[in-house]
């Protein structure tokens, strides 16, 4: 990894699109750092934010979508008693129907 000192307005202006500027820490900021083991952890570092960054937007998501269908299973449940109580009030119940048949023969 190439080290080279310089100040902070040399660092800034050494830097080009191919030649990040990576400030470590304050008291090294007059420090370029780069080389292939930079890049490369750079690379999966950019890499790491960009999945994290998916996987919340994912999470944001699956959370919305799972308390819509809290409320939908809840309004599906409550349909489902409601006719089904609906259903039982109107029914007639067989037995009294098959012994009222069978007394008028």
């Amino acid at each position: 990894m190439a080290v080279a000192p310089a100040s902070a307005a040399t660092a800034v202006a050494a830097a080009t699109d191919d030649v990040p500027v990576a400030v470590m820490a304050p008291e090294l900021s007059g420090v370029i750092v780069d080389g292939p083991e930079y890049r490369t952890a750079k690379t999966t570092y950019d890499n790491s934010v960009a999945s994290l960054t998916t996987v919340q937007a994912l999470l944001v998501s699956t959370a919305t979508e799972l308390s819509q269908l809290q409320v939908e299973d809840r309004r599906l449940t409550t349909q489902l008693a409601t006719e089904t109580a609906v259903k039982a009030s109107i029914s007639t119940p067989v037995g009294p129907v098959v012994r009222t048949r069978d007394s008028i023969r």
